[in-house]
């Protein structure tokens, strides 16, 4: 699901289909995904964990990949390939590019230079691109599904991958005994009828379906549950984009991304570009956000507000017994914060979880919020605004 759909399915695929054919040996589909039984697509939960946590996770940072490269650790896969803490030295094509900020889970990749602000397109993370063999940015494309180092033009064609072989190619039908066909790579591929593209569990094929029980493959965050985030898969899945659990313990969301705060990253939200990103050090005039809910903090912090004697918002911090009688208490930062089922609602410039919000509802990503509303931050700076809080906005 790639911007331009880029190549490397064909590699994956090698992977995931070697691993399909051992199915007839009584391997078990969670078994060949490396996926815990039960640890499937999700609700998002309150203590649903990501499946792309650990090496090459989804919420170890750029301080990680100051020496694999990428913006998470081990295998450096999703995020911004070594912004945070790689720079211009650890990020640059040294190892912040496709030697080894991205081999195996790939990188979520993003604009030139985000690998490393030193590095060159393809030297810092291939200029959108992901590590070797890697997925690349979701782009949505609706018509198209990638297939080695073809686009298999929809609905005339789908993707033939050899259960042997590994090699990919487009076909108006693949041979069933020796090929899994691929008729999507994401839910801009599906109908209203069928609208998710999924990899079920125990399948031989990925196809447009009504619910998904296995990897939903996605083209952007709205494609996913509550609590959830469109990121690159990890080994057989590595080509591909899917939905995956975003824990709420030490982490923040952060214009779409995840902050890790056990590697004592913040969410930053510039005043003046009205964008967010994690740092470790916010500028003196940024709203500065160390949590956004009490798991963020040591046992027996709550996440509360900081604002100016004025009452204007100024982000929020641990503190230790319990938030001050003028300060409101920040519980959830994103569906993910909550059961499920439950909304995370903005109240006054805190947040708590309900079965619905009378106001503004506090969103990680689009994946938080209605059909046609999409996840942004609040950029009224005026006393009592909750300025950088996302929310569910409609455009």
């Amino acid at each position: 699901m790639a911007t331009g759909k880029g190549s490397g399915f064909s590699r994956s695929h090698r992977i995931l289909l070697g691993a399909l054919a051992s199915v007839a040996s009584s391997i078990g589909c969670n078994s060949i995904l490396g996926i815990p039984e039960g640890h499937l697509v999700g609700t998002g939960g309150k203590s649903s964990p990501s499946s792309d946590s650990g090496a090459g996770g989804e919420h170890d940072s750029g301080a990680a990949g100051a020496s694999a490269g990428g913006r998470d650790a081990g295998t450096g896969g999703a995020g911004n390939g070594g912004v945070s803490a790689g720079g211009s030295g650890t990020g640059g094509s040294a190892t912040g590019g496709s030697a080894a900020g991205g081999s195996g889970a790939g990188g979520r990749g993003g604009a030139a230079g985000q690998g490393g602000t030193s590095g060159a397109a393809g030297a810092g993370g291939g200029g959108g691109g992901g590590g070797v063999g890697g997925a690349r940015e979701p782009a949505d494309v609706a018509g198209e599904v990638h297939c080695g180092t073809a686009n298999c033009k929809l609905p005339g064609q789908l993707c033939c991958v050899d259960t042997t072989t590994g090699d990919a190619h487009c076909a108006t039908s693949c041979d069933s005994t020796s090929q899994v066909p691929v008729s999507c790579d994401g839910a801009e591929d599906c109908t209203t009828a069928k609208p998710k593209c999924c990899y079920p569990t125990g399948g031989t094929e990925a196809a447009c379906m009504a619910t998904c029980q296995g990897r939903v493959f996605c083209g952007k965050d709205s494609d996913c549950a509550p609590g959830q985030r469109c990121s690159p898969g990890t080994g057989a899945l590595a080509t591909v984009f899917i939905c995956v659990n975003v824990t709420s313990t030490k982490t923040i969301w952060c214009g779409g991304d995840v902050c890790a705060v056990g590697l004592g990253e913040l969410c930053c939200y510039d005043k003046t570009t009205k964008t967010e990103h994690c740092a470790k050090a916010c500028n003196a005039n940024d709203i500065r956000l160390e949590c956004d809910n009490a798991q963020d903090c040591a046992s027996g912090a709550s996440c509360c507000e900081t604002h100016t004697g004025l009452g204007v918002f100024t982000g929020s911090e641990c503190v230790a017994g319990g938030c001050a009688a003028l300060q409101a208490e920040l519980t959830c930062g994103g569906a993910n914060g909550c059961m499920s089922g439950q909304q995370c609602c903005l109240a006054g410039t805190g947040s708590s979880c309900s079965a619905t919000c009378s106001g503004d509802i506090v969103c990680g990503t689009s994946a938080d919020c209605p059909s046609g509303q999409s996840c942004a931050p609040i950029t009224t700076a005026t006393i009592g605004s909750a300025t950088g809080r996302t929310v569910c906005t409609t455009p």
